[in-house]
């Protein structure tokens, strides 16, 4: 791949399985640090912070690439809402998303702010519950005149854009 320093690309999406081995899973949590640690070993269930440690140890990763430095060493800070943005300036600036759902993240790496969204599809979702609470009320009446099936990949599409938008 080519670094986000190249004139030539502004931005990397990467996708990331969250399964790992105890050894693999071990490796990762290597280049976290304390607070990530405990934020991990605060989730009840396994499972959930296998993925957080996989996904963040790969984030780290990604970043510490473009910076030049170890991955241990990318040190984030936190907006008023709890998102993370690197505490190092950079030249080029690097913005980053994350999205995660089931065994799968993305995470985006660009020189400008982003966004990305990852849903895994719910069969059992009640779909006109969830458009009357993402759509307005343009999106709405358009939203009811297309056939069922029309109707649930539409509200996934519009959820993940507006999720990756906001």
């Amino acid at each position: 791949m080519l670094p986000l320093s190249s004139p030539s690309l502004v931005a990397r999406l990467t996708t990331v399985c969250l399964t790992a081995t105890e050894t693999q899973l071990s490796q990762a949590e290597q280049v976290l640090n304390a607070q990530e640690i405990s934020r991990a070993n605060r989730f009840v269930h396994a499972d959930v912070r296998r993925r957080f440690i996989m996904c963040r140890s790969k984030l780290r990763h990604l970043l510490a690439q473009e910076l030049g430095i170890a991955a241990a060493e990318v040190a984030f800070r936190y907006e008023r809402w709890g998102k993370p943005q690197l505490a190092l300036t950079s030249r080029p600036p690097l913005h980053f998303n994350v999205s995660h759902s089931g065994e799968s993240a993305m995470i985006l790496v660009a020189q400008v702010p982003v966004g990305v969204d990852l849903e895994l599809i719910n069969q059992r979702t009640q779909i006109r519950a969830l458009a009357s609470q993402i759509l307005s009320d343009r999106e709405r009446l358009i939203w009811q005149k297309l056939p069922p099936p029309q109707q649930e990949a539409t509200t996934w599409r519009l959820w993940v854009c507006k999720e990756a938008l906001l």
